[in-house]
């Protein structure tokens, strides 16, 4: 009997599930100046709880030393945490929902908490400073797996992110798996249009980007 099931019927009702993608962690490779490049087997889009940390959820982190905010996530399916033994990094889960949600954004799963045959429930940490509207025009959306248009040292979205932090972009490298670039150093946003530099060019086909707009 799947009993998480059942008892997700009824969390649903105060808790609603939120559609995540996670991107597996597939290891590394070294990039410029001998940097380890985390990579990321093919995202997987489903629904999920993200829930606030119980008292022995807090009590299982003192002593870990992790910065920054922490939540808990229940998911059908597997999730890996951070393995410093072996140099795997911990999966990216990149939450949704509309603009109230107060857990949207890219997570990194630190440690597993509770494992059953079909569900997981792991502790994960934001990897953004949560995003602010500020005093600009109010974002209306949430663009999820998107593939820009054009193609070599610029492309462009079909909305402009709002706030540009928001933005998440991946790029697959054939043959090992996805990259998460990072804004400021490998590219620059301009309204819709995100320009490569350090004479870097990809085609827009292998290019994925999650964002608010």
């Amino acid at each position: 009997m799947d009993l998480r099931s059942i008892s997700n019927a009824v969390s649903d009702t105060v808790n609603p599930n939120i559609s995540v993608t996670v991107f597996g962690s597939a290891g590394y490779i070294i990039g410029s100046g001998l940097k380890q490049v985390p990579l990321y087997a093919d995202p997987i889009t489903g629904f999920a709880q993200v829930q606030a940390l119980t008292q022995a959820d807090i009590r299982h982190t003192d002593g870990l030393n992790i910065q920054g905010e922490l939540a808990s996530i229940i998911l059908r399916g597997p999730l890996s945490g951070i393995v410093r033994a072996n140099g795997q990094g911990g999966d990216l889960v990149i939450v949704a929902g509309n603009v109230a949600n107060p857990f949207q954004g890219t997570w990194l799963v630190n440690s597993v908490l509770e494992t059953w045959p079909l569900w997981t429930r792991a502790l994960i940490v934001r990897q953004e400073a949560q995003w602010s509207q500020g005093s600009g025009t109010p974002y209306t959306g949430w663009a999820d797996n998107v593939t820009p248009t054009a193609d070599g040292a610029s492309c462009v979205l079909p909305y402009a992110p709002n706030p540009c932090q928001s933005l998440q972009l991946f790029v697959e490298a054939v043959g090992f798996g996805w990259i998460m670039l990072s804004q400021g150093e490998e590219y620059r946003m301009s309204g819709s249009t995100i320009t490569f530099i350090n004479g870097n060019s990809y085609a827009a086909s292998a290019l994925r980007a999650w964002y608010r707009y």
